[in-house]
């Protein structure tokens, strides 16, 4: 169920990386705390009031996933001239001379979090392999850490 949502979270993190790219960085911070506050309110609806298990959480993700793409497209549809203002230029030739710096920088950025990545799904695949609760234990210790990284992550990408 949560497949139609995707489409409207990649719209989301379209506009969001322009957004980010321009230097407007509050309206973000403003419609993700309206998303979990959306989120975990369908959350509860979904799996414990209608009983709906799994299906709900798909449905609730679906459901955040569109409101996001809604609040930041208002956002940019109502402050368009702001948007605009920022004169997003598609091709230079100056950045061609900073390729070189870019690489350096980039691919070794790239291939670190690469190996994060599969370090984090070689340990789950690895958690599975031993049982089912050591497996609940891993999903349930990666998601406090993801839970505890992303609020100061969130509150750093604001600030700056």
């Amino acid at each position: 169920m949560c497949l139609p949502g995707l489409f409207f979270n990649m719209q989301f993190e379209c506009t969001r990386r322009y957004l980010l790219a321009i230097g407007v960085r509050t309206p973000i911070l403003y419609v993700l705390v309206a998303a979990i506050a959306v989120h975990l309110t369908s959350l509860v609806i979904c799996v414990l009031i209608e009983d709906m298990g799994i299906f709900g959480v798909g449905l609730s993700t679906s459901i955040t996933y569109t409101i996001n793409w809604f609040l930041i497209s208002l956002y940019t549809y109502f402050q368009s001239e702001e948007v605009l203002q920022a004169k997003w230029r598609l091709f230079d030739v100056h950045i061609l001379w900073s390729m070189p710096m870019f690489l350096k920088y980039g691919v070794p950025s790239c291939f670190m979090l690469l190996i994060e990545w599969w370090g984090t799904e070689i340990i789950g695949i690895f958690a599975g392999w031993l049982g089912v609760a050591e497996l609940a234990t891993f999903t349930i210790i990666s998601n406090i850490l993801l839970i505890s990284v992303e609020i100061p992550y969130a509150i750093s990408l604001t600030s700056s």
